[in-house]
């Protein structure tokens, strides 16, 4: 990632946490006496991530890894059930708030997304397994069924589970924080 310090004098820090030496990778001055500096996202997401656990009293190790356009943390612990929350909110919540920070300053902003002791990994995992029994009832039953309400994340999850079934099509209804997903039948999707 990029970032951008509109300072000459380089303090060490960007967005509200640390960047240490070591997570530079390049830095430059261009003409007008900003300077750039290029660091390894996943590593300065990893070390926010950090922070704030540690603020928030919670015991936890963070691992961080750039990709092309996201960047994904890693959170796990022996007791992360307050950090995750009910149905997720808590860890959605620490993800936007983390990627504020990590965004902050940053010359293009990359999604960042935050599991936590793998958990988005079984909630994924429920999701697409409820999705595909539900479409199968509204197939059999030949009637729309309503999914949620879901976080825009989790109406993803079932949005993508099913965009290749045959037969069944999805929307997103409502409003924020009330949105659903409804599985509809579609005989022309084949």
């Amino acid at each position: 990632m990029k970032y951008s310090f509109l300072t000459r004098e380089f303090e060490g820090k960007v967005s509200r946490g640390e960047l240490r030496e070591e997570m530079i990778e390049e830095k430059t001055e261009s003409p007008e006496g900003e300077i750039l500096v290029e660091v390894d996202g996943g590593q300065y997401a990893a070390t926010i991530a950090q922070n704030l656990l540690n603020f928030l009293a919670v015991e936890g190790q963070v691992a961080g890894e750039e990709f092309a356009d996201e960047i994904r943390v890693n959170v796990v612990g022996d007791d992360l059930g307050s950090l995750i929350g009910a149905q997720g909110r808590t860890l959605q919540a620490f993800q936007q708030i983390l990627s504020a920070m990590v965004n902050r300053g940053a010359i293009v902003n990359k999604r960042v997304i935050v599991d936590a002791g793998g958990y988005w990994a079984r909630r994924e995992e429920y999701l697409v397994s409820l999705a595909k029994k539900v479409a199968q009832k509204a197939l059999k039953e030949k009637r729309e069924i309503s999914l949620g309400p879901f976080s825009a994340r989790e109406r993803r999850i079932v949005h993508l589970a099913l965009q290749d079934m045959p037969g069944v099509a999805t929307e997103s209804v409502g409003e924020e924080p009330q949105r659903f997903v409804v599985i509809k039948i579609n005989p022309a999707k084949k």
